[in-house]
């Protein structure tokens, strides 16, 4: 985001969104069963109006809205500290579940999400160049925070035709493509291990490329934090695992074994 590269993060989403919508719908004429919803018998999903308006919609706007903050964050924090304030956004989902009625509290997710919140909380206390509003546009508490320091006219700017050559839209669509075709074909546990590293990937081709420094404190911190979520991640993925063998050999079982619960001895 930063003004050398292609700071306009309503457009940059925009681009993302629509260019990603017609490639699909390319892919879909050329490949129609890899469609499954769309084309399987047993698994189409009726796509009407009250579905798109019911269901795709409010999700589209949601997702639009946070793709446009996380951008904007981006011009106020390094690479290496938003991604690990990401990490943290587990916490939100889990009590935003419990208000929805949609999660069960269990003591055991609360110690380890409790964990999370002191790891991260030392990734944001080591930060070196900490910034208020790139935290806040990235986890969504200060929603109106680039106004404060962007113009809605500079938000919503419109780069020039020579700008726009530098935004790849098929990189991205090509990166959804690989996601939804890994989904299919790898296990959970495989899925969870690669974003650990994707994750770690990040913060390390920050310091990198980017130069961004990070503290030892955050270093040790992020450590941490990639553990604690990649045990949340294991609970709420393999939960009868864990309730049948508790919670070191439910994780001794599925890292030695490799199984879905099933396939269980």
């Amino acid at each position: 985001m930063s003004p050398s590269r292609f700071p306009y993060p309503m457009v940059l989403v925009s681009l993302h969104m629509s260019c990603g919508s017609l490639l699909s719908c390319g892919l879909y004429m050329a490949m129609p069963t890899l469609f499954t919803a769309l084309t399987d018998p047993d698994k189409k999903v009726a796509v009407d109006a009250t579905f798109l308006w019911s269901r795709v919609l409010p999700v589209g706007l949601a997702f639009a809205t946070s793709l446009i903050c996380s951008n904007v964050a981006y011009e106020y924090a390094s690479v290496p500290f938003l991604q690990m304030v990401k990490q943290s956004n587990v916490i939100i989902v889990f009590f935003l579940s419990l208000l929805a009625g949609l999660e069960q509290f269990r003591s055991n997710l609360a110690l380890v999400l409790l964990c999370i919140v002191v790891a991260t909380a030392f990734t944001v206390n080591g930060e070196l160049r900490f910034s208020l509003t790139g935290w806040g546009m990235l986890t969504g508490v200060v929603l109106l925070g680039s106004f404060n320091h962007w113009h809605a006219a500079q938000f919503a700017a419109i780069p020039s035709l020579e700008t726009f050559q530098q935004c790849n839209v098929a990189v991205a669509f090509l990166l959804n493509v690989i996601t939804a075709n890994f989904l299919k074909h790898g296990s959970p546990l495989s899925l969870l291990l690669t974003n650990l590293i994707k994750d770690a990937f990040i913060v390390v081709a920050g310091c990198a490329i980017f130069s961004d420094p990070i503290s030892i404190e955050q270093g040790f911190a992020f450590v941490a934090q990639l553990f604690f979520i990649f045990l949340w991640s294991m609970m709420k993925a393999f939960p009868d695992v864990f309730e049948k063998e508790g919670l070191w050999q439910g994780i001794s079982s599925l890292l030695v074994c490799q199984q879905l619960p099933g396939q269980f001895p």
